[in-house]
């Protein structure tokens, strides 16, 4: 029996080692999965992820530049009561990275393919976009050695300047710009403009005026080279140009779950930004605020009455808590779980399709009318291209719902009365430059870091965590601190100095220092 075993045994091993082997790699492949990914679906990918959730963009850069505001604290403890949130401010270091490690692989499968190069530059002129929203919110960022992991195995990346960072990114646009070729490939997987290079070139265009212009007052010859760089070589005409991410009931706007969901009876529209609106008669008022009945109940709920007379819109001002909220001047009550205080229209500007318009005319024509006001091109006058911004946004917001449509003659009577007061220039197109922002808070927060206009007032309330009055940059996420050491140490200390307790809010990025 034992060698009747052994000869079982020794067959088995050689039928097992020989005969069931034979194909065995060929078995185990599955025939209809994809070894290779097509970059242009990676490139769609990208376009749709670019676009930030409502925490995002709204708990720190719209509350820090008034335009929303919870009087909340808990989770939602932000820009709102001047605190640092680290599951909250990192949002959109997470948000970000996760698109530029798609971006740095599309371009090292692309960038010696004769056949993808206009994807290839098109890819280069979108990680300007994104890198731009890094290095603005938080200062020097990881750049060169950034989305190697998986190329090089280089998981701890170093953090470049952010003055590094922005003379690359000026030369990467000018460079993929006039690379871009209208003979070669047409990718028609490009969500923005299905390819188009003539409005590839527009757009990137534009983002090299917002690049430089972000330099005006750190390197304003440097700034003042690349925006008639920039002009000459053809930037955004009208809001057919608008660089959009649309959506659908399918794949809805990250932020129609901020404003209609979880925190549709949290977050109102700040005083400042109401009352600026109401002070100049602006006709954007009325389709971009409302006074629910009940801000707890869906916005087509039959019991919910939706008031957007101009005259009876409310901010919420800053400085107060839920608590301490009903000792606010002009305090309007409580509205069943929330207040009677005004906030953004849900079924128009943040319903589940509305598009989201990540560049726009409107903030081209009105960067455009800073750099003629500041001599730096010389084609126009800085009050056209200042009343061509203001047209752009108010057209604009129709472009995203009909009911968002503004009258014509309304849009003309207010044109008609822009005029750029001499010596309050700049203001007021800051002022513009920050309303045609709305719903677009890291630009908004960068512009006003940069001009310093509209003049904010300053957020009192009582317990925060910075010393100075306003908060000036993101905090680097903790798990950089922890798993990326060595550089986030060196990063923080080159730019604050000191300790690393200098990862704080209130601290201000390099084009940010006077």
């Amino acid at each position: 029996m034992k060698n009747i075993c052994k000869l079982l045994t020794l067959f088995l091993v050689v039928f097992l080692g020989t005969g069931c082997d034979k194909g065995f790699e060929e078995i185990n492949i599955n025939p209809i999965q994809p070894t290779k990914i097509d970059p242009a679906f990676m490139f769609t990918n990208v376009e749709v992820s670019s676009v930030c959730s409502g925490s995002n963009s709204v708990s720190y850069p719209a509350t820090i530049i008034q335009q929303h505001q919870t009087p909340f604290l808990g989770v939602l403890a932000a820009a709102n009561v001047n605190q640092n949130s680290d599951a909250t401010a990192s949002g959109t270091w997470s948000t970000y990275y996760g698109v530029v490690k798609s971006l740095v692989d599309i371009i090292a499968n692309t960038n010696s393919d004769a056949g993808r190069q206009n994807l290839y530059n098109m890819t280069r002129i979108w990680k300007a976009f994104c890198f731009q929203i890094l290095t603005d919110s938080y200062g020097d960022v990881p750049y060169t050695e950034a989305g190697l992991g998986y190329l090089t195995n280089n998981f701890y990346p170093k953090y470049d300047t952010q003055e590094s960072i922005y003379l690359n990114m000026l030369t990467e646009l000018e460079s993929a710009v006039s690379a871009l070729d209208p003979g070669g490939k047409i990718e028609a997987a490009d969500l923005f403009y299905a390819g188009n290079i003539d409005k590839w070139k527009k757009l990137g265009n534009s983002i090299m005026l917002r690049v430089a212009m972000r330099l005006s007052k750190k390197n304003p010859q440097k700034a003042q080279e690349y925006a008639a760089i920039a002009f000459n070589g053809g930037v955004f005409q009208s809001n057919a140009d608008n660089c959009i991410m649309k959506f659908t009931t399918s794949i809805g706007n990250p932020i129609y779950g901020y404003f209609t969901g979880s925190e549709q009876a949290n977050y109102y529209l700040n005083k400042t930004f109401v009352d600026f609106l109401k002070n100049t008669n602006d006709p954007r008022l009325q389709v971009i605020s409302v006074v629910y009945s009940n801000p707890s109940l869906a916005w087509n709920d039959p019991a919910q009455v939706a008031d957007d007379l101009p005259s009876h819109q409310i901010g919420m001002p800053i400085g107060y808590d839920d608590q301490t909220i009903v000792n606010a001047p002009d305090y309007p009550g409580k509205a069943g779980s929330g207040w009677k205080y005004s906030q953004v229209k849900r079924n128009v500007l943040v319903k589940q399709d509305a598009s989201c318009i990540l560049i726009s005319n409107a903030q081209t024509q009105l960067l455009l009318a800073e750099a003629r006001h500041l001599g730096w091109i010389t084609t126009g006058t800085a009050e056209s291209y200042y009343k061509a911004g203001i047209r752009a946004h108010m057209e604009q917001l129709g472009t995203i719902d009909a009911k968002a449509i503004i009258d014509p003659a309304l849009v003309d009577a207010y044109i008609a009365s822009a005029t750029l007061a001499p010596g309050n220039e700049l203001n007021l197109i800051g002022s513009q430059y920050w309303v045609a922002c709305f719903l677009n808070g890291h630009e908004a927060w960068s512009n006003w870091r940069r001009t310093g206009y509209p003049v904010l007032p300053v957020n009192t309330y009582p317990t925060r965590d910075i010393k100075t009055d306003f908060i000036y940059r993101l905090t680097y996420p903790s798990s950089e601190a922890n798993i990326n050491t060595k550089n986030f140490t060196e990063a923080v200390v080159r730019q604050w100095g000191g300790t690393l307790t200098n990862n704080i809010l209130d601290n201000k990025v390099w084009w940010d220092v006077d």
